[in-house]
């Protein structure tokens, strides 16, 4: 493993600590799995596999090898962010083929058959790991030629035409605000779940 034992073993306190439950126990012929590790180990498994086989198709150099990862992540974040990557990803890893779905941004409560989900905020049940990845930023946008001649501060926006959220849309820091400003009497004027809507209304 490249480490010593006491590593091992702080490594392990640290996971069981983090899961709540005891993985292992000491024998007279050293640690063994209890039950909860035993079952922790086998519902990784199918985690190890499928990360062998996209290790096994890098490792071929690309000659009739394929590796596919599925991913879902919020319509906005994968359209102007992760699909304008693709090609400098392809010259990288050739081998890999990705099957990219969009999602509305909130986080899933399971996998299902994804290897991994980009969502905003944190799950508040399921069963996965999870790691933050950034921090985003959220911003008001508008027209450049509407703001030069209707103002940009904050009493000027109070009164411009807003571009909003469909009334059903998921929890998130930038829907709050505009139901914020909906209620406080702001003047939406056009409301849409997809963002590439969005985007073409303000470029309207």
């Amino acid at each position: 493993m490249g480490v010593n034992a006491s590593t091992v073993l702080r490594r392990i306190a640290a996971l069981e600590k983090a899961v709540g439950v005891r993985l292992f126990a000491r024998g007279r012929a050293g640690y063994h799995l209890t039950e909860e590790g035993a079952g922790l180990v086998a519902a990784l498994r199918p985690v190890q596999q499928r990360l062998a086989g996209i290790e096994r198709g890098f490792g071929n150099d690309g000659a009739g090898s394929e590796a596919r990862v599925q991913l879902a992540a919020p319509a906005a974040f994968a359209s102007y962010f992760l699909a304008p990557r693709l090609r400098q990803l392809q010259i990288e890893q050739p081998g890999l083929v990705v099957e990219l779905s969009t999602t509305r941004g909130v986080p899933p409560t399971a996998l299902s058959n994804l290897d991994a989900a980009l969502c905003y905020g944190v799950p508040a049940q399921g069963d996965m790991l999870t790691r933050k990845l950034s921090e985003i930023g959220y911003g008001l946008y508008g027209a450049a030629e509407l703001l030069a001649r209707r103002g940009r501060t904050a009493s000027d926006i109070a009164k411009l035409p807003l571009i909003g959220f469909a009334h059903d849309e998921p929890a998130s820091g930038p829907a709050e605000w505009m139901a914020n400003q909906c209620a406080a009497g702001g003047n939406v004027v056009f409301r849409s779940s997809d963002p590439s809507c969005r985007l073409a209304a303000v470029q309207s």
